[in-house]
Parts: C-alpha cells; structure tokens; sequence
C-alpha cells in the first residue's frame, strides 16, 4: 500500500488526487487491474535472468547534464564513485544533451577522471530530461538502474543498501528524502568522505521524496520504454514515471530512516526560467491525462552518436590563485579577460570566494576548487597579488610562476616567482628589484557588453569617472573638491554589491556632492551607455596599477584627464590625454568648455598584449619585447 505522505508527492495534493479519481483509479485500483494482468510475467521473467546469469548484481548511474560544469557535477561524481558498493559493479554515464561545445572538453576529462562513459547528444529540441535519461537507460546492460542528478551528493552506502533492500524484494523502487544545501553552504569540490556528515548537518529536510532519483530494476525501465519523451524542458516527468511503476503494481521502498541524499542548493530551474512556464503547464496538463504504463514508440532513447571531439595535444594547463571569481573589482575582470582570451587552454582557478554576478567567465575552460594532482607538472601558476590569495607554488610543480601586480600596494613576496607583470610603467615601486618584471595589458574590448542600455535623465554634456571608493587612493576626497569647478556636471558610478568582506570605503556615509551625478550599482550595459554619451573621461585615483575605467576610455576614444599612472605611462603624450599632476592642473582641465574628440594610436595594446605573453610563457618563446630593465 502506498503511503499517504508518497501518496501527496504523486498526486499533488487533494485537488488533483480528485483529477485521478474522476478517471476511477485509485492507488489500490491501479495495482489491482494491472498486477494480475503482468505480475506473474515479470516474476517468471526475474527468475529466468537469475538462473541463466543475471545474478551480477551490477547498475548504471545516468546523470544527464546540458550546459553545466562547476563543482556541484564534480561533488555529485565523486558521491558516486565514493560509494562502498563495489566499485567494478557501478557504471557511471553522463549523458551530455546538447550541451556548448566549450563544455565537451570538460566532460571528457570529468569522465576520465571518474571512470564514467560520456554520451554527446545533439538533439533537435529543447532540454528533455525524459530523452536525456532514456538515452543512458536504454544503454543500460546492467541489473539495476539509478537515475541521479548532477547537483545531488549521495551518502556512501547508498548504492550498498539500496541494493541490498531490492534484493529481498525486486519489486521495488528504491526512493528518499531529499535535504536541501542552502546556496552557498558548498562553494567548490567538497572532501566528502571526511565533511559529508557536515554537510548533513547544515541541511534541511524539504522534500519527503526525491522523485527523479529512482533505483529499480533495469528491466522494469525497458519494459515501459523508459520516461516518457512527450515531457520537455522540466516538470512531471519523474513522477509520471513513479506512477507508472505504481501502476505496474511495484512498490515504494523508503529507505530514508537508513540512507541520505543531498541537492546542493542553487537557483531553481537554471537556464530555463524564460521557458519553464509554459512547458510546466503543458507537462502538467498531460499529466493528468495520460494512464497507460508503456508510452513512446519501440525506438525510445533513439540518438545519433557524435564522437567526442580529440582533446587538443597543445593544450597548457594553467593554474591560477585569486581570492574572488566573478565579481565587479578589477582583478576579477582581469582573471575574465584572461580566461577568455585563451580558450584553448585549461584553467585550475583557487579562490575562497565565487560572485555569480558582474565579471564571470563565460567560457568554459576552467575548473574552479578542485584538487591538483602533485604528479603533473603544471605549465604556469599565475598569482593575482591584490589581496593576498592563498600561495600554491611550493605545493605543486610548475614550469614557470608568475605574479601579477596590483601596482598600488607594496610587494614583498616576488622571490617566489619568475616573473612580476605590471600594466602600468611606474608599478615598479612596489617591487624591492629582486626578480625580472613584465610589461602585460589584459584585453580591454574582450569583456565589453555587446548591446547597450539607455539611462535616461543625462545632461546634455557631463564628464565621466568611475571608481570604487576602497580608499584614499581611489581619490573620493579629490573629486569632492574638484567637483563644483567643473565646466561640466561629473557623472560617478560606483558598486558595492560584490566583495563587501574586503571594502574598506563607507558606501553608507557617501553623501550628495556638488555638480556630481551619483549613479550606484548599474549594469555594465548602462556603464558603456555612458563611455559612449560622455564628453571626457576623469580619473581621481592617486595611483593605479592598471586603470580598467582609464582603459575604456582609451577603447572608446574619450578624451581622458588623469595623473600619469597604471595605464597612461604608456600612452606616450598622446593628444587627447591631458595630463594633471596637481590639483590646480585637475581644476584648469575641468573648466575646459570643449573637448575634441581624439584619435589614439592604440598599437600599445596590442604591443604589450596579456595573451601573447603567456603564450609565449607557456611554450618558453624569447619576451623580450615585454621585459623592462632591472630596478
């Protein structure tokens, strides 16, 4: 007998339990019309595979996937293979359903590493979970079959005791409680064999079962031809399925008093939040429609193999310590822009802090917190000095390390690299001249938006600047006093919605200043709105390594007013760049009542390039075009 909390999960509650109803069937109905019917074929049929060798008491793990890679599909394989149910006995397969092809790479070495068959697909509709697991169901050879999730941490003896209760009684499916990881609670691969009962602790329990995590026998999958495929995108497919095991006349084994399973928490609906409305509805509305146990034609889980693409022998492996990934500062741009610059090659980032937000790689050649291996030798270590992350070069082998200088703030750790790598000619200072030094710009038209975004409200003719107040250095103080001798009113944009734990500048006391429009915590569409509006562009800083906002405006042709520091050094006079070096230089530039548009020679962009560097480091290529003479 079905009980009554599983009854709920299936049938939604009381009003569309009455849906059923209308229909006459009810949970004891169902299973009494069908079980004599079909019971007695698949006990004969349990007992003939027993005896002629299907004793093997393996199982298939389908994980379908589509456009994912982070640590919650690392942790989720490394549950699975942390298993102790034998591990000979467990197939794992991920089924890739028309994913980027960024994403291909990654899945390989993922499988690799894991031991797991990787399945591409290219399908020719949208995301089908039903399709997705159909495909690794119908290549299942196995006794059993467990459909998982690629954000789901299974406890270790999952597999073990799930088997063991199907052994007593095959006509089951084994089903839990599902605890919910607030997001947040696991930031990157977890060690789940020492923090698992950790991670239990901080959960809670949300759902009294997990629907789409199933454990039965494979057999009973192929005999109903597996999910049905008329569900797309997301919702009901795995408790159609449920039900029609149910109707089969199988049971519901709860082994939640006995076994665990962890989701680790994330933004519902993923990727698909413009589409999941309207095809919920649909599954929904055919959901209590549709009573019959077999559904799809005899070629379910048909699909067109496509070979994996061979991994490219030159990739390099580079790894890099940072403390944010993705973010709105200006080291997070730069480890972007680094990033994307070299999709070619394969990125082991280490940073305490991951921002879903503001300057977040969109390619996908990085792995972010997982394990190195102290075997490889790592082609390049990468060290973003601001902040301090945490050092890796003594722990692993590496061909060559570099750090990259924030160019503001002294340096005392430069013995432990190969190289420093400024991007301003004057960030030298912070260096005690005890290693060589490199001249690298990062791509600055790499990370721009591609559209736009009107503000609206903007006078005619207005000045830009665009800085976070962290410090004196950011040069708030100046522009307080500056401001009301200004020609023209000063825009100034600023953010703080990203790496509070580290701002030191009181956003809350920022009060109203003359002749300053405060624009807070715009997207970077609306920023570049305003690269495009502005007359000129003003920088405050007292000091810059590089400079983003300077090097904008140089990308956008602005006529810039700054002190001769991070990126301007290398500008070499240009006209166009009005250079202060006091505060009464700064005032007599602002009340300039016109400013012509220039045209910079910007082949220092290209001269110094970040990308050609570390290409030429990794394959150990002469850079002498980047080196400066010894302090």
């Amino acid at each position: 007998m079905l009980s009554s909390t599983f009854a709920n999960v299936i049938f939604d509650g009381a009003t569309t339990r009455q849906e059923y109803l209308k229909h006459k069937f009810t949970t004891t109905g169902i299973i009494r019309l069908f079980a004599t019917r079909y019971l007695r074929q698949l006990k004969d049929f349990i007992r003939l595979t027993s005896a002629i060798g299907g004793a093997v008491e393996d199982i298939t793990v389908v994980v379908p996937i589509k456009d994912r890679y982070d640590f919650r599909l690392i942790n989720a394989f490394a549950s699975i293979r942390n298993q102790t149910y034998p591990q000979h006995l467990v197939k794992l397969k991920l089924v890739d359903y028309g994913s980027a092809k960024s994403f291909e790479p990654l899945y390989v070495s993922l499988c690799s590493q894991h031991d797991a068959e990787y399945i591409r697909v290219v399908p020719n509709s949208v995301w089908s979970k039903s399709h997705a697991c159909n495909i690794g169901i119908k290549k299942a050879n196995t006794k059993y079959v467990l459909t998982a999730d690629g954000d789901c941490i299974f406890e270790k003896t999952y597999i073990e005791k799930a088997i063991a209760a199907l052994k007593k009684n095959p006509f089951q499916v084994v089903v839990c409680k599902l605890n919910e990881l607030a997001k947040g609670d696991v930031n990157g691969v977890v060690d789940l064999k020492n923090n698992y009962k950790k991670l239990f602790a901080r959960s809670k329990e949300v759902y009294p079962m997990a629907c789409g995590i199933q454990l039965t026998l494979t057999f009973f999958y192929h005999w109903a031809r597996g999910f049905d495929e008329r569900y797309m995108v997301y919702g009901k497919e795995d408790k159609d399925m449920l039900k029609r095991f149910l109707m089969m006349g199988l049971r519901f084994c709860d082994l939640s008093a006995k076994i665990s399973l962890l989701h680790q928490g994330h933004k519902r609906y993923e990727g698909y939040r413009a589409l999941f409305p309207r095809y919920y509805k649909r599954n929904t509305d055919y959901y209590f429609k549709s009573f019959s146990i077999v559904r799809n034609k005899t070629m379910w889980g048909k699909w067109n193999p496509v070979k994996p693409d061979k991994i490219k022998k030159n990739v390099r492996k580079i790894v890099i310590s940072t403390v944010y990934f993705g973010g709105i500062g200006g080291s997070e741009r730069r480890l972007k822009a680094i990033i994307e610059s070299l999709p070619e090659h394969e990125f082991y980032i280490f940073a305490p802090y991951s921002v879903r937000d503001g300057f977040f790689p969109t390619t996908r050649n990085y792995h972010l917190n997982i394990p190195l291996d102290k075997s490889v030798l790592y082609d390049l270590y990468i060290y973003f000095a601001g902040m301090t992350p945490r050092y890796l070069g003594h722990r692993y082998c590496f061909n060559r390390k570099i750090a990259i200088i924030n160019g503001t703030e002294k340096f005392s750790a430069e013995q432990l690299f190969d190289y420093a790598v400024l991007s301003g000619k004057n960030g030298a200072r912070c260096l005690n001249g005890n290693v060589k030094t490199l001249f690298a710009i990062p791509e600055v038209r790499g990370v721009h938006p591609k559209r736009l975004k009107k503000i609206d409200n903007l006078p005619k003719n207005f000045l830009l600047t665009v800085f976070n107040p962290y410090g004196p250095v950011k040069g708030k103080e100046v522009l307080e006093k500056v401001a009301p001798y200004s020609n023209f009113p000063i825009v100034w944009c600023y953010n703080d919605m990203t790496r509070s734990r580290h701002l030191k500048g009181d956003y809350k006391a920022l009060g109203p200043i003359d002749n300053v429009i405060q624009l807070r915590n715009i997207s970077q569409a609306e920023l570049f709105y305003l690269y495009k509006r502005a007359s000129a562009y003003v920088s405050f800083s007292i000091q810059e390594g590089f400079g983003w906002a300077v090097a904008d405006a140089f990308a956008y042709d602005l006529p810039i007013i700054s002190r001769n520091t991070g990126i301007v050094t290398f500008f070499d006079k240009q006209k166009g760049v009005a250079i202060y070096n006091s505060q009464k230089k700064l005032m007599s530039c602002l009340a300039q009542e016109r400013f012509e548009k220039p045209s910079y020679d910007k082949s220092c962009m290209t001269r110094y390039g970040c990308r050609e560097l570390i290409n030429k480091l990794l394959l150990n290529k002469p850079i002498n075009n980047f080196q400066r003479a010894p302090l």
